[in-house]
């Protein structure tokens, strides 16, 4: 057992112990809380910590889900008490928090897009779990298989879902450098490296055009994090553009910013198709 699976477990219990005792508590408590700081705020808190730093694929995913589900009981059972069944004391505080609370909620669903970022497509074939090295200023991006950790735990020690993949230029440029398990492309805006590729999947040379949505090679295995990694050097923010995007529903976004969790796959009309280069 691994020791995300532990704390994960550790966590749920806590919050299955915990979610009792606190609704005994709210109702002693409702009819003589004058508190001005709602205490459904560290519910949030919580959640944003919990979908950035634990990693769905270094645990089982339902466990993960399960523990996600929990949380957001315990932010319902607050929120219901504040603006449900607690008296009209510090009403004005009750309002102000919960209009602090959307933009809360509006970075979770979808992030807050900067301005003029450079745009890329997602460089991985069919649907991916995405990881980045950072929280809100990543330069390393990870598409994986979203079954990378299967229930039987053997996902990784057998059959790699992430082997074999498709893997698609980003953008539109030129090859920069070809590896024995890398390749690096250019533009005037960017440079981006891709690997693990499968060695002698990639046909390309140093020199060669891109485009957009063109095929590079295959995806090779036994990387840490799995699946395909994507480096950026850019003084420009970057996003992804033409992408379904989300960690429980997924909406069309024409430019997103990527976050840790969550499921996104491109939208492109033109993967697959070769584009005419100019000779």
């Amino acid at each position: 057992m691994r020791t995300y699976d532990i704390v994960l477990m550790l966590l749920s219990a806590g919050i299955l112990i915990f979610l009792p005792w606190r609704l005994f508590v709210l109702k002693q408590l409702s009819e003589k809380d004058n508190r001005l700081f709602p205490a459904f705020w560290l519910w949030p808190l919580l959640l944003f910590a919990f979908e950035n730093t634990v990693p769905i694929w270094a645990t089982w995913t339902w466990l993960f889900q399960a523990t996600k589900i929990l949380i957001l009981a315990g932010l319902g059972l607050d929120f219901f008490y504040y603006y449900g069944i607690k008296t009209r004391t510090a009403r004005r505080a009750q309002w102000l928090s919960g209009l602090l609370l959307i933009p809360f909620l509006l970075f979770g669903f979808r992030g807050l897009l900067v301005r003029d970022p450079v745009l890329l497509v997602s460089p991985y074939y069919g649907k991916a779990l995405v990881w980045t090295d950072s929280m809100f200023t990543p330069d390393t991006w990870y598409f994986m298989a979203p079954e990378t950790r299967s229930g039987t735990r053997q996902a990784n020690a057998y059959d790699d879902p992430n082997y074999g993949k498709a893997v698609f230029s980003p953008l539109t440029g030129t090859v920069n450098a070809v590896r024995e398990t890398e390749i690096e492309l250019r533009n005037e805006d960017l440079t981006v490296r891709l690997g693990p590729m499968l060695a002698g999947s990639v046909k390309l040379e140093a020199g060669d055009p891109v485009h957009q949505d063109q095929p590079l090679g295959l995806l090779d295995t036994g990387a840490r994090p799995p699946g395909l990694r994507l480096e950026v050097t850019s003084e420009r923010p970057v996003a992804f553009k033409d992408v379904f995007a989300g960690r429980w529903w997924a909406g069309r976004y024409d430019a997103a910013q990527l976050k840790r969790n969550q499921y996104v796959q491109s939208d492109s009309q033109t993967r697959f198709r070769v584009s005419p280069v100019t000779q």
